[in-house]
C-alpha cells in the first residue's frame, strides 16, 4: 500500500514544506539568476583583460562565467536559513520561520561550509557548462536572438552536470543539518 508513504501521518504530505521550498528557490534564483549576468558583464569589463592571459581568449567567455557562478554560490550560503526551514517544514516541523530563527540561532547555517563548497561547484558547473554548450551552436552561425530550444538545452546540460558535481555534498549536507536535531534530542 503505498498510501502511508505518501501521507504517513492524517496531517502530512508529500508536499509538506511546498510553501517554504517556494520562498528558498524563488528567493535564492532570483538574486543568483537575476544577477549572474550582471557579474558576469562586469567581471568582463572589469578583468577582461586578465581572465583572457590567463585562459586565453577563447575561453575568457566560460571563465567569467565559472567565476560568476562560483561568487553567487557563495553568496546563496547567506540563504542557508530558508533552507534549514524548508527542510524541517518537510520533515514534518510547522515551526513558524520567524519562531525558527529564534529558537535555532546557531542551528540555522549548519553545513554551511559544505553548502558553500557545493554550491561554488555547482554554480560555476552549470554556468560554466551552459556557457560551452552555447558556444558549440554559436559556431553554426545563427543570426537573430537564441532560439527557445538553444536555450533549453544549453540550460539543461549545465543543471545536469551541476546536479551530477553536487549531489554527493547536498547529500552530506542534509545529512548535517538532519542529525543536529537528533542529537538535540529532537524529533527529525
Amino acid at each position: 500500500d503505498i498510501y502511508p508513504i505518501i501521507y504517513p501521518t492524517k496531517t502530512s504530505s508529500i508536499w509538506d514544506g511546498y510553501k517554504a521550498a517556494l520562498t528558498y528557490r524563488v528567493s535564492a534564483c532570483t538574486m543568483t539568476l537575476g544577477s549572474q549576468p550582471l557579474v558576469q558583464t562586469f567581471l568582463k569589463q572589469k578583468y577582461g583583460n586578465e581572465i583572457s592571459q590567463w585562459t586565453g581568449n577563447r575561453y575568457q567567455s566560460t571563465a567569467t562565467h565559472m567565476i560568476s557562478g562560483a561568487i553567487f554560490g557563495v553568496m546563496e550560503t547567506a540563504f542557508l536559513p530558508l533552507d534549514r526551514w524548508k527542510l524541517l517544514r518537510q520533515i514534518n516541523n510547522t515551526t513558524p520561520f520567524f519562531d525558527l530563527m529564534k529558537q535555532q540561532r546557531t542551528k540555522l547555517y549548519v553545513g554551511s561550509s559544505i553548502t558553500c563548497i557545493r554550491n561554488v561547484k555547482a554554480f560555476s558547473a552549470w554556468f560554466g557548462v551552459s556557457d560551452i554548450v552555447n558556444q558549440h551552436f554559436s559556431h553554426h552561425k545563427q543570426t537573430g536572438p537564441t532560439p527557445f530550444y538553444q536555450r533549453v538545452i544549453t540550460s539543461s546540460a549545465g543543471a545536469i552536470v551541476a546536479t551530477v558535481i553536487s549531489n554527493p555534498a547536498d547529500v552530506i549536507k542534509t545529512i548535517k543539518q538532519t542529525q543536529s536535531d537528533r542529537l538535540d534530542g529532537q524529533k527529525p
